[in-house]
């Protein structure tokens, strides 16, 4: 699910008064959507594909 599939599930459960998954839904939301707008170095640490990388990309920028 997209970070706006999320927001709007979320929104969905909010109306619902589903008010504890709906606050689930928008924090999944918000940690989707800083995902997505992450640099691809960053997000190959954070996923633990580093191993499979070549060690100079995790060198010029991916922190863990």
């Amino acid at each position: 699910m997209t970070a706006v599939d999320l927001k709007e599930q979320g929104n969905r459960l909010f109306s619902g008064r589903h008010y504890d998954d709906a606050a689930q839904c928008y924090t999944k939301a918000i940690v989707s959507k800083m995902f997505e707008e992450m640099p691809v170095s960053d997000k190959i640490c954070r996923t633990g594909l580093a191993g499979t990388m070549d060690r100079t990309l995790l060198e010029k920028g991916c922190f863990l």
